[in-house]
């Protein structure tokens, strides 16, 4: 018989969502609040669940940050403190294509793990900023050095992407012709800048500027 190879993970956006409601994405939780989704967290752990998972990046359907991006520092320490005691985990999405970013991402989960106790690990971790990969391995090294214990994800060949011409998405969020495009509420003006020649130049050459060599051959290709 088959087996199911399941292991959940709480979403702490959802979490922030239980406990403050729409304030979630609006400010920082009070040492009340903090302490109610330690307890939801802990009730989840005890039914199953693996640990936690935040994003640094992510937005909602309405363009705004979701809100595990508006927790401070207190939230995360407590939250981790939930975790190490009850050996969960933790799963973090950083800012995945800045160098500087994702090395204090690394800091912030050693420092975080040797205070609780708790397993971190985050991803992706892509070649897809020059020597940002080498970077983040050798401050990974540093952080199992010090106590911690921190786990890239490392994907040598990229990662697979759903995404749609008429939304915004974080497979576009570092290239500004394409965010001020997606940007555009109205479908038929976002068709009319898509549909201009210089414009289309314009995307392509954002795109080609990120992209591989096999990537870059096929965008040429479809820049006509």
């Amino acid at each position: 018989a088959l087996g199911i190879n399941l292991a959940p993970l709480v979403g702490h956006s959802a979490l922030r969502m239980w406990v403050m409601g729409d304030d979630a994405h609006e400010r920082a939780a009070t040492d009340a609040e903090v302490a109610a989704m330690q307890r939801t967290l802990a009730a989840a752990l005890d039914a199953g669940a693996v640990g936690l998972s935040i994003s640094h990046i992510d937005i909602d359907e309405r363009r705004r940050p979701v809100p595990s991006r508006l927790a401070d520092r207190f939230e995360l320490q407590r939250l981790g403190a939930t975790l190490g005691a009850a050996g969960g985990m933790l799963q973090s999405v950083p800012e995945f294509w800045d160098t500087e970013a994702m090395l204090r991402r690394v800091d912030e989960l050693a420092d975080l793990s040797i205070a609780s106790g708790c397993p971190t690990t985050f991803s992706p971790l892509i070649d897809q900023t020059p020597g940002l990969v080498s970077e983040v391995l050798v401050a990974v090294e540093s952080a199992w050095r010090r106590g911690a214990r921190v786990f890239p994800q490392v994907q040598a060949h990229g990662i697979d992407l759903n995404f749609r011409l008429c939304e915004s998405g974080f497979a576009f969020a570092r290239l500004r012709p394409w965010r001020e495009i997606l940007a555009i509420e109205d479908r038929a003006e976002q068709l009319a800048r898509f549909n201009d020649p210089t414009i289309r130049r314009l995307l392509v050459d954002a795109a080609y500027l990120s992209a591989d060599a096999k990537t870059r051959a096929g965008l040429e290709a479809t820049c006509v």
